[in-house]
């Protein structure tokens, strides 16, 4: 799963696009049958340097008070999109629309969803105040900037002081 791109040029926007990989990353990796790399061995890289058979790519822009997601699921043998959603939503919405992205992208891996356990029923990503702050913090983590990112997961803890990714 790479992270997701901004195209809204704002950069509040990073943070969800953070938020979405991670939230998207969690949720396959926690499914015995995938094997899903770690978010930092998907740091600037290409998906050809990783010995992939499939990667998630995607976009977040931005109009009005719109949010537009754009998400592939790749083949990374051929490089052809195996399936491809575009969602629009507002904020508030977000987490239902990861689950929905999640669940088609497991349609398309063939992967039976009626035993998953999506984003909007864990606690971790409940809602969308969590995911940006999530978001930020390893945004800020990953940019080495380490004490914003405790600030922004310090915020996760306040709202919901069970939450693992930001322990």
């Amino acid at each position: 799963v790479f992270n997701f791109v901004n195209l809204s040029g704002k950069k509040e926007s990073d943070f969800f696009c953070f938020g979405i990989s991670e939230g998207i990353r969690s949720v396959l990796t926690g499914l015995a049958r995938l094997d899903v790399k770690s978010r930092h061995a998907s740091l600037n890289k290409n998906p050809e340097d990783l010995e992939l058979d499939y990667f998630i790519e995607g976009s977040l822009s931005k109009m009005g008070e719109i949010r537009n997601i754009n998400v592939s699921l790749v083949n990374a043998k051929s490089g052809s999109n195996m399936w491809t959603g575009q969602y629009e939503f507002v904020d508030r919405e977000i987490v239902e629309y990861q689950d929905t992205i999640i669940n088609n992208i497991l349609i398309e891996l063939n992967i039976n969803t009626s035993a998953n356990t999506f984003i909007s029923n864990e606690p971790t990503f409940k809602n969308a105040s969590i995911l940006r702050l999530l978001g930020k913090g390893i945004y800020h983590f990953d940019s080495e900037n380490y004490s914003d990112a405790l600030v922004s997961f310090d915020s996760v803890l306040v709202l919901d002081p069970e939450n693992m990714v930001a322990n």
